[in-house]
């Protein structure tokens, strides 16, 4: 017999198909397979890896378009990094089984005397086969339970460089959109955080300027220039007004502007003390740290659920700090998913707890309200109200209850004005906060309960 005659043995398993790109309907249908992800990110409010996804997806599909040799590359990085994913999660998940579940089912068989191969009775027929050898076996099993081998040399670069151009196309996509030069936070033990002095920040077009004393405001002196009316604005991030806004729109510019006109144009400066996550404990630390600023007006701000918020620092939130600003925006993309992820494992805080801590900050906005009143100042808390209160004008009973107990408690004027949006296209931008039109209804009606409240602005404007 010659050796030729000879065939070769069958395979066990059939050799996988040689790689090679496909072609553009596979192309199309793997860019509407990333678009479909991105959706689904979308739908969970994950805004920001949604339009990270899509842009990746869009990017590679529009490359893969283009050049086959650009198809060739994305196919043979995709294919590797798949296999090295199937890998891992085959470890992941049949790792525990065969090193835990196996040897206890095994162990509870021997206890139990259950024996269905009938291995132990001599006198009896056995279900068992013996096994192939040694090598054969472990072949068999290791295909059965495993990704397709990764095979060694060229194509770890090839992962690498497809890692590296997803990176750097997630970077760049995350640049044109404003990310990479975020307001910068310190952190402070009596304030908790606050905006770094002098910032110049614009993102997706927007302009967000800090001054010396961290206000989202133009500059100012801690002394009140002579024959000028200066209102203080203590808040959160509905009175800073977020990075998706510019600065001429937010209601303390507006309100600025306002004020004036009606003054007879005579100077008013109104200062932005408000931050994104603040709660009363901040504002008391961040007048104990710089003081009212001589001001003749102070506006308290908040929507009802910042009650609930004790004194926190840097660390609980999801902004970076001025001593260790991100290089990346990717680093700043997922220090808020990290946050995110975070925040949803510690889970909702219970009711019992959350009252407790209402009624401290209740006593606190009432400390607040009146060590500015003590310093000379008008003071006047005002409430914005959430989106069912605003537009459909339905006060839910847990927003009564606790604006109604600030009222009782901080002596003060206290608005809440229950239906102000209902005319007013897309007042919010969210679940509390407002946009563009909201921000300049609010405005109009901060104006009309300033030129109403405040006796030193009627005298200032009326003198």
């Amino acid at each position: 017999m010659k050796p030729s005659d000879l065939k070769a043995p069958t395979p066990w398993l059939p050799a996988p198909p040689a790689a090679h790109a496909g072609g553009t309907s596979t192309v199309w249908v793997r860019g509407c397979i990333g678009l479909g992800a991105a959706a689904a990110f979308l739908a969970l409010h994950f805004k920001i890896l949604a339009v990270v996804v899509a842009s990746i997806a869009g990017v590679t599909t529009l490359a893969s378009l283009a050049s086959p040799a650009a198809r060739r590359g994305l196919e043979r990085a995709l294919g590797a990094f798949s296999r090295l994913v199937g890998r891992l999660l085959s470890w992941l998940v049949l790792a525990p089984l065969f090193l835990l579940g196996f040897p206890l089912v095994r162990a509870l068989h021997r206890l139990s005397g259950h024996d269905p191969l009938n291995l132990r009775p001599d006198d009896a027929p056995t279900f068992w086969i013996p096994a192939a050898e040694e090598r054969r076996r472990a072949r068999r099993v290791r295909s059965l339970f495993a990704a397709e081998p990764i095979r060694r040399g060229r194509r770890w670069p090839a992962v690498l460089a497809g890692l590296f151009v997803l990176a750097c196309l997630a970077e760049i996509t995350l640049r044109i959109m404003g990310f990479g030069d975020p307001v910068l936070y310190i952190d402070d033990p009596v304030v908790g955080y606050y905006p770094a002095p002098n910032q110049a920040v614009h993102r997706r077009g927007e302009d967000i300027r800090i001054n010396a004393f961290g206000m989202r405001s133009d500059p100012v002196t801690a002394a009140k220039p002579a024959g000028t009316f200066r209102v203080l604005v203590l808040g959160d991030s509905t009175a800073f007004g977020g990075t998706y806004l510019d600065q001429a729109v937010i209601y303390t510019s507006r309100l600025r502007q306002a004020l004036s006109e009606r003054a007879g144009g005579r100077p008013v400066e109104v200062l932005n003390a408000a931050v994104n996550g603040w709660g009363p404990f901040h504002e008391l630390g961040y007048l104990d740290t710089f003081g009212d600023f001589d001001c003749d007006l102070a506006l308290i701000t908040l929507p009802y659920g910042d009650v609930f918020r004790p004194l926190t620092g840097l660390s609980t939130k999801p902004f970076p700090s001025a001593a260790h600003p991100p290089f990346l925006a990717l680093q700043e993309v997922l220090l808020h998913l990290m946050w995110r992820i975070r925040e949803a494992s510690d889970g909702a805080t219970p009711e019992a707890r959350n009252d407790v801590q209402g009624q401290r900050g209740v006593r606190a906005y009432a400390t607040l309200a009146q060590r500015l009143a003590a310093g000379g100042a008008d003071v006047l808390v005002e409430v914005l109200p959430t989106p069912p209160a605003g537009v459909r004008s339905e006060v839910r009973p847990r927003e009564r209850q606790w604006v109604d107990a600030l009222t009782a408690a901080v002596g003060v004027p206290v608005g809440f004005p229950v239906g102000l949006f209902a005319e007013v296209p897309r007042p919010y931008f969210d679940f509390i906060h407002l946009d563009t039109a909201g921000h300049a209804r609010y405005a109009e009606w901060l104006a009309d309960r300033v030129s109403t409240l405040s006796p030193a602005y009627q005298r200032f404007a009326h003198p």
